[in-house]
């Protein structure tokens, strides 16, 4: 997650809210595998994309996410 993070703040991009559905869970005792959300974006950018066509907030922001790999799935870049 922090090679994530450094990537959108190094392009400029302002990180919004981190989505943390693991810790959520923990929190009222169930189990969840690691799984994380980074929502992110650009005003510069995404508010004349909104003026265009507001239906452009649906996408804005932008979201990645650190999800679990199945047991035994190969990493790939």
């Amino acid at each position: 997650m922090a090679a994530l993070l450094a990537a959108i703040e190094g392009r400029g991009l302002t990180v919004l809210a981190r989505i943390d559905y693991a810790g959520g869970a923990r929190a009222i005792g169930l189990e969840l595998a690691d799984e994380e959300v980074v929502v992110f974006g650009n005003p510069r950018a995404g508010t004349p994309l909104m003026a265009a066509d507001p239906r452009g907030g649906i996408e804005l922001p932008l979201r990645a996410g650190r999800l679990p790999r199945p047991a035994g799935a190969e990493r790939r870049l």
